[in-house]
């Protein structure tokens, strides 16, 4: 079975490598990534990562 990570950070500005290489180290398979848009209210509610999870169900 896969080990999933997921890798988000809270503005756009702001750089993912240091999470995704620390779940690369950790093991994880697949990474899931997300960068809100500059506007809040367009941003989904569900990260990325669930909805991959809930498919998988």
């Amino acid at each position: 079975m896969a080990i999933y990570g997921y890798a988000r950070v809270s503005t756009s500005d702001q750089d993912l490598s240091i999470q995704i290489e620390a779940l690369k180290k950790a093991g994880c398979d697949i990474i899931r990534s997300e960068i809100p848009p500059d506007c809040w209210l367009a941003r989904s509610f569900m990260p990325p990562i669930f909805r991959t999870v809930i498919l998988m169900l």
